[in-house]
């Protein structure tokens, strides 16, 4: 008797707990896709800043070339 009811309280915590981590991985992979997108955002503002300095395309790495 009592392993039946062990085993009922058990499995829906575990799919609450599956469920909860579920929830985390997701809100985590979110948070990291918000921050590359900040980041790319970032990398296009400044390479459009340095496009503006004189000289900029005459370097031997020209960074106008990856955008």
């Amino acid at each position: 008797m009592t392993k039946r009811i062990r085993r009922q309280v058990k499995a829906p915590t575990q799919s609450l707990q599956r469920m909860e981590q579920a929830a985390q991985d997701a809100m985590v992979q979110g948070m990291v896709q918000a921050y590359a997108k900040q980041m790319r955002l970032m990398n296009a503002e400044i390479v459009s800043f340095l496009r503006q300095a004189p000289g900029f395309n005459d370097l031997p790495y020209s960074a106008s070339k990856d955008s």
